[in-house]
């Protein structure tokens, strides 16, 4: 199955307008947009810069993220586009000029195991301090990948889980990380410390305790219903009991 071809010009339009509706998306401005439509075996991938830049450079990043994934550049496509918002949005704004780069990576897959593979992105545009990675998938509940890294050199956050999955990638300097494919599971809780000797015979008395006291309980409702029973069967005060004589040689 072959990506669909993604329109650089439909896909700004797309984006851009939804982040301004929501002020924590925009409040963290990216200095690259890449888009991403997987497939089986390649992918068609869209990289949108916010300001125009020199095509040199556009096709410098395209090379080392082919190298970075393994992947060969198929229909490679840079052009400079007035972008405006989208009609659906309300009226139409100007966002300037803007450079985009657009083609297919193909020779492996960009999702293995229920999870995208971040690093090639990460390598390739390491010179810009700001990421923001678009897979264009719906959510999937058997979704593996990375959700959050953090590290003195790079941050990795899961923006969104699913239609689509969207990463901002910050670069703080330094060497790139090698980032998890998926995501660490979570450390087991720790386990209670089997008691020692000492505190074995401590709850040991403390269950011995517990149990003498509750014999001494039932003791106590023994002794005092015998009592109660005693004071029952007793004459009352100033009564005497009856005694029948039998006389000698009958009556």
């Amino acid at each position: 199955m072959r990506a669909r071809t993604l329109r650089p010009a439909v896909l700004a339009c797309m984006l851009l307008a939804p982040a301004g509706a929501a002020p924590q998306a925009a409040a963290v401005r990216s200095d690259v947009l890449v888009v991403v439509q997987p497939g089986a075996a390649d992918a068609a991938m869209v990289i949108v810069y916010p300001r125009p830049t020199p095509h040199a450079r556009v096709r410098a990043h395209v090379q080392a993220l082919a190298r970075a994934g393994g992947w060969t550049v198929r229909g490679l496509v840079i052009q400079d586009r007035d972008i405006e918002t989208s009609p659906a949005f309300g009226p139409p704004k100007k966002l300037g000029r803007q450079t985009s780069a657009s083609f297919t990576a193909a020779g492996s897959p960009v999702r293995r195991s229920g999870a995208y593979r971040l690093q090639p992105f990460a390598e390739a545009l390491a010179g810009l301090r700001r990421t923001k990675l678009v897979f264009m998938e719906g959510p999937d509940p058997n979704f593996r990948g990375l959700r959050r890294f953090e590290s003195p050199e790079m941050a990795v956050l899961l923006e969104q889980d699913g239609a689509p999955y969207r990463y901002r990638i910050e670069h703080r300097g330094g060497p790139v990380p090698t980032l998890p494919v998926f995501e660490p599971e979570p450390p087991p809780a720790p386990k209670a410390p089997l008691p020692t000797r000492a505190e074995g015979r401590a709850m040991d008395a403390r269950r011995i305790a517990l149990v003498l006291l509750a014999a001494s309980a039932s003791g106590l409702i023994v002794l005092v219903a015998l009592l109660l029973w005693g004071r029952r069967s007793q004459p009352p005060p100033g009564r005497r009991a009856q005694v029948h004589r039998i006389p000698r040689g009958g009556a």
